[in-house]
């Protein structure tokens, strides 16, 4: 890093990390920001997904939510929808064929089955059982943090058209 001028003794120095999501942060540099406005969540399959919900089918969900959060399913971005806190609902509606209250429905379960996840990952290397080291606790309060910051995304889209 290379400063354009000169820096005092005690001067506060700042640098800007760019217009990154919580997901890049987290990853590349190991923190996140509580109300960043890049953040973003990604929602894939909304035109599979969308009959799970018409037929009222939390299993079938649930699977095709796996399959695509495992990566199982090497076309995941081509059919993933991009959530951030602000693009218009309403365009993704029209591209995804989706009326509001199936689209409710579905980052309902979005939410819910995310939790399940994060909570099933948290259990498998943080147990409840084991003490933690303190970085390992470190590490699981960031992870809480960066589940948030996505549960925020979904959040602001389900509360934005209530």
């Amino acid at each position: 890093m290379r400063a354009k001028e000169n820096i005092f003794k005690n001067e506060e120095i700042r640098i800007s990390y760019g217009k990154k999501s919580n997901d890049n942060l987290f990853q590349f540099f190991g923190f996140i920001e509580s109300s960043n406005p890049y953040d973003r969540y990604y929602l894939f399959d909304v035109k599979r997904k969308k009959k799970f919900v018409q037929n009222n089918d939390r299993e079938g969900y649930y699977d095709a939510f796996l399959r695509c959060s495992t990566g199982d399913d090497q076309n995941w971005r081509e059919r993933a929808v991009l959530l951030t806190k602000s693009n218009s609902l309403d365009e993704i509606l029209k591209k995804e064929l989706i009326d509001m209250k199936e689209f409710q429905q579905l980052l309902l379960w979005e939410e819910e089955l995310l939790q399940k996840q994060f909570d099933l990952f948290l259990e498998k290397h943080f147990p409840s059982s084991v003490q933690m080291t303190e970085d390992q606790s470190v590490l699981r309060c960031w992870i809480l943090k960066y589940l948030q910051s996505m549960l925020d995304v979904i959040n602001h889209h389900t509360r934005a058209y209530k």
